[in-house]
């Protein structure tokens, strides 16, 4: 899961500052791992493997818009 956040004003002339402020990563993925529950998998105890970043537009790393990507992958692929 690679979360892309909102710059903050206060961060315009910093383009390598990470997000280490609120919302905490494990809530973000918390919240994806629901969301795709009956809908990629029937209850999110069957994740084994869990990979997040969180990233402000703008940061080298990151999507150029806000948002979520997430990729799922079945386990042995």
């Amino acid at each position: 899961m690679y979360f892309t956040l909102p710059r903050p004003v206060s961060l315009a002339r910093k383009p390598l500052a990470l997000p280490a402020k609120m919302p905490d990563l494990d809530k973000l993925q918390r919240g994806i791992g629901d969301a795709l529950k009956n809908v990629v998998y029937t209850d999110d105890k069957l994740i084994v493997d869990n990979i997040g970043r969180k990233r402000y537009v703008g940061h080298p790393q990151a999507r150029p818009r806000p948002g979520v990507l997430v990729i799922v992958r079945a386990y042995g692929v």
